[in-house]
């Protein structure tokens, strides 16, 4: 991504990329996972300006990503493109003690706070 923003911001310049084409398991496969940023909130996500500051900053990502997807898909050579699909599964983690509840209970207040869309599944309703 650093190296696409570059050559747009300097269509002449020159990158090398060095190390493996492919890191099976590696973060950039995964990265993906993180456009969901409801489920970044912790109970303390809105107290303090700063943590504020990082959820609005992910809220705008998340909007601006259909449109970069477009763009990256319009890069790559063949038709296979990026694929992105709506919806994210987070689990309650029974084991871990209050704080996961509470952690969760915030994202769902935050979910509600800022109208977004999400059901609730029944744990033993989910494939695998």
């Amino acid at each position: 991504m650093t190296a696409l923003e570059l050559t747009d911001r300097e269509p002449g310049l020159r990158i090398a990329i060095v190390g493996p084409s492919n890191r099976d398991g590696g973060a950039s496969q995964a990265a993906g996972a993180t456009l969901n940023c409801f489920g970044e909130i912790t109970s303390l996500t809105f107290h303090s300006a700063e943590s504020r500051q990082k959820f609005d900053l992910a809220r705008e990502a998340l909007k601006r990503w259909p449109d970069f997807l477009a763009r990256l898909n319009d890069l790559i050579p063949d038709s296979s493109g990026v694929v992105s699909q709506a919806g994210t599964f987070v689990i309650l983690n029974s084991w871990s003690g209050r704080i996961e509840s509470e952690n969760f209970d915030a994202m769902v207040a935050a979910l509600r706070r800022f109208y977004q869309q999400y059901e609730e599944v029944d744990p033993n309703a989910v494939d695998g």
